[in-house]
């Protein structure tokens, strides 16, 4: 409504996550495409994250026309982040089947993105004896007697 008059009705969204959507409401609307017709935002988003193709495609069957914004967030991301951070955090919101650009900035927000880069060199320590010192096994049975 804009004041009493009417502008627009919707039917009723009966699912998690649908978008309602009537076309005529984007009659007259310029969508650029690239030349082989996916939306440019897509290839943008693929050339700068490869084989990232999946999430891609969750953004797009989650968010629809919204789908475009979403991947311009994300790649508005590297502008704070290394590409390799948004890339780990784009492959963990895949794995959870998070595909929303909200999604990926917290990932990136939190010190576990940098966790998802694994380290450059093996294991340290200070007395490297300590490295070769054998672990004994023990069941939960074991671990649940000390804690009674």
């Amino acid at each position: 409504f804009d004041g009493e008059k009417l502008i627009a009705t919707h039917a009723l969204s009966r699912q998690k996550h649908q978008m309602v959507t009537d076309p005529a409401h984007f009659s007259g609307i310029v969508r650029l495409t690239a030349s082989n017709g996916r939306p440019g935002a897509q290839d943008q988003f693929l050339a700068t994250f490869p084989r990232t193709e999946a999430f891609v495609q969750g953004v797009v069957r989650l968010k629809g026309g919204n789908a475009a914004y979403h991947l311009a967030q994300i790649l508005s991301l590297t502008d704070s982040y290394p590409i390799s951070t948004v890339t780990a955090a784009i492959q963990r919101a895949t794995e959870y089947g998070a595909f929303a650009a909200r999604s990926v900035r917290r990932i990136c927000e939190t010190e576990s993105a940098m966790a998802l880069i694994l380290p450059k060199s093996p294991v340290q320590s200070s007395q490297p004896a300590l490295l070769q010192v054998p672990v004994e096994e023990r069941t939960l049975v074991q671990y649940a007697e000390v804690a009674k």
